[in-house]
């Protein structure tokens, strides 16, 4: 089953609207899946991530 859940998400007290793309399995009265989206992390106040100068993110 496929489908789409809208609603809001926080992270560090900031909350912007969001919609996840939901892949779910049915199964002996059990609803199980998995649901992804794409956020910038800018829109919820949290800048770029850098570790030990090694690995880091983009916006």
């Amino acid at each position: 089953i496929n489908f789409k859940v809208a609603g809001d998400l926080t992270v560090r007290e900031a909350t912007q609207p969001v919609t996840f793309d939901v892949t779910a399995t049915l199964q002996g009265g059990a609803l199980t899946g998995t649901a992804t989206t794409t956020i910038l992390m800018s829109a919820f106040g949290v800048g770029p991530i850098e570790i030990a100068g090694i690995l880091g993110t983009e916006d």
